[in-house]
């Protein structure tokens, strides 16, 4: 039978997944703050530069709501993980419980 070895804990996985979660969260308000500029400065603009800047901006604003959806995916991933590992680590501990204590193999 294979062998595998799990190099990290669940703790750190969870761990990893909330600072993910935090620093995608300040750059989304980051984003939002450029959003409201840009909204702002819509009477600095006139004709093809407001069209050309909007469009611009549109483009890259779908780029980013897609990636902050793929890293929200990940996150949602390794807690996954993290909840799978712990609970096979709980069973194996309750199966070692229930072994008796008496019997070379």
């Amino acid at each position: 039978m294979d062998e595998y070895v799990i190099k990290v804990t669940p703790q750190r996985l969870e761990t990893i997944s909330q600072e993910v979660v935090g620093k995608v969260e300040n750059v989304k308000k980051a984003f939002e703050n450029v959003t409201a500029l840009i909204s702002s400065t819509e009477q600095y603009w006139q004709r093809k530069g407001n069209r050309y800047m909007r469009e611009a901006y549109s483009i890259r604003k779908d780029d980013y709501e897609r990636i902050f959806a793929e890293i929200k995916g990940h996150v949602i991933k390794l807690q996954t993980i993290a909840g799978v590992y712990r609970e096979t680590e709980n069973a194996n501990l309750d199966i070692m419980d229930i072994l008796p204590g008496d019997v070379i193999i």
